[in-house]
């Protein structure tokens, strides 16, 4: 499947969004695993900054949608432990499919009132991709 970065996505969205379709590919490419390309794409993108390389909430994002088997191409299997997390990705995943939602905002109020820590950048970048089953 090819993916579908183009530069007008890839302009439009949060830095963790770019991560998450980076990973994609280096998980395709090497067949590391979900975590381990994370890892990789997020020292591209924040070279100087270890908080932003280890910024928990997108990294879950993209591990649960990944976990479930709703990434193109990535097999399911247990790559994450936080449950709120995987629960809030999760239920505005099935907000996104249900209703074409792709404002992060609104997606984000769908699930929780709490502030949104850039999970809904990674759903939506994978989701504008075609990279979500």
């Amino acid at each position: 499947m090819q993916i579908n970065n183009t530069k007008i996505l890839r302009d439009k969205c949060n830095k963790y969004g770019d991560v998450a379709i980076d990973a994609v590919s280096i998980c395709r490419s090497t067949r590391c695993s979900p975590r381990e390309a994370w890892n990789r794409a997020a020292k591209k993108y924040f070279p100087f900054s270890e908080s932003g390389q280890n910024k928990g909430c997108p990294r879950t994002a993209f591990l649960a949608l990944c976990g479930r088997g709703l990434v193109c191409d990535i097999e399911p299997g247990c790559y994450v432990k936080s449950t709120t997390n995987e629960t809030y990705v999760l239920n505005a995943y099935n907000k996104l499919k249900r209703d074409r939602i792709t404002c992060k905002r609104e997606l984000w109020c769908s699930v929780t009132n709490k502030k949104h820590n850039s999970q809904m950048d990674v759903l939506i970048a994978l989701y504008k991709s075609d990279l979500l089953n």
